[in-house]
């Protein structure tokens, strides 16, 4: 599992730290832009990349927009 947190990006690592309990995207993404500067665009890529790496999976629906997530 060490050698899998090393590999993610700064962006996936805080990420996965901001999940202690489930989050929309609507919230991590709030969270994000304040510590960085971040687009919606390069959010949705690391999200996707999260979730094709086994990471993060998607839990339901929060509402019409947005995502309910939890880690692994």
């Amino acid at each position: 599992m060490q050698e899998v947190i090393k590999a993610l990006s700064e962006e996936e690592r805080r990420i996965l730290e901001m999940m202690d309990k489930p989050k929309t995207t609507k919230e991590i993404f709030e969270e994000l832009k304040k510590d960085r500067n971040i687009s919606k665009a390069e959010f949705y890529r690391i999200l996707n990349e999260m979730i094709r790496k086994g990471l993060i999976k998607i839990i339901g629906r929060a509402n019409r927009f947005s995502l309910l997530f939890k880690s692994l």
